[in-house]
């Protein structure tokens, strides 16, 4: 039977509907959305705890005072 372990798989299966993100998102995502995903990376710590904190307080989530 030989040493246990994972066993190689011969070919992984790929699926021909997976397409690039970026055409995913323009399908899905309304275009503000999709421009706030693409910059979320490169903005700054504050710029990111400012957006976070805004969608807590729409939500009713957050500890911050949204009046």
């Amino acid at each position: 039977m030989g040493e246990a372990g994972f066993e190689p798989i011969a070919k992984t299966p790929q699926n021909s509907q997976v397409r690039d993100w970026a055409d995913a998102k323009s399908d899905v995502l309304e275009p503000d959305l999709a421009a706030l995903i693409d910059a979320w990376p490169t903005l700054p710590a504050n710029i990111k705890a400012t957006i976070l904190a805004l969608v807590e307080c729409h939500q009713g989530t957050g500890l911050a005072d949204c009046d």
